[in-house]
């Protein structure tokens, strides 16, 4: 066998990998409000943010979800938060506004966790300008993306479908 050296610009450099472990992480905050709720054996609610409270037609909600992993499964699960109008919360017409993502802006997702690790998801929500003033409901549920079957609420108020209504949020 014959071996020839390669061009300087075809040559191939070795890396390196550098991690730190680093000491402990710092402890995460509380919930503002305390609520929980299983999804399926995937994940619990601890509880949750909101802001701005009251709400107004235009805002943009902040909302914190605090999670404790319990069984992340390997499914492409999404997270949806609907603010409905509970007078017709069955209907598309019903749902006034929404959001929908993979935990931390897609980049974090529910099978990468960690059994028993505690993850803090931040979701935005705009509300429409002609929002009418009133109180609403808003609703919290996880679902997997590819068949679309929700993962059944456990503890807390499911409203059917499902749906775990985290408050009644006034609109002034």
């Amino acid at each position: 066998a014959t071996m020839f050296d390669a061009p300087p610009e075809a040559r191939f450099s070795p890396f390196y990998y550098w991690a730190y472990q680093g000491g402990e992480l710092p402890d995460l905050p509380d919930p503002s409000y305390t609520l929980t709720a299983n999804f399926g054996d995937t994940v619990r609610l601890l509880g949750y943010d909101l802001s701005p409270q009251p709400a107004h037609p235009g805002d943009t909600l902040s909302l914190s979800l605090h999670w404790r992993a319990i069984d992340p499964q390997r499914a492409p699960l999404h997270v949806f938060v609907h603010l409905v109008d509970p007078s017709s919360p069955d209907t598309a017409e019903g749902i006034k506004a929404q959001a929908d993502s993979v935990p931390q802006g897609g980049a974090y997702p529910f099978w990468v966790w960690a059994e028993n690790e505690i993850v803090i998801d931040s979701i935005q929500i705009s509300l429409p300008a002609d929002l009418t003033p009133g109180q609403y409901w808003l609703l919290l549920g996880i679902y997997d993306w590819s068949t679309g079957v929700r993962l059944p609420v456990q503890g807390g108020r499911d409203i059917g479908a499902n749906r775990l209504l985290l408050t009644v949020l006034n609109i002034e």
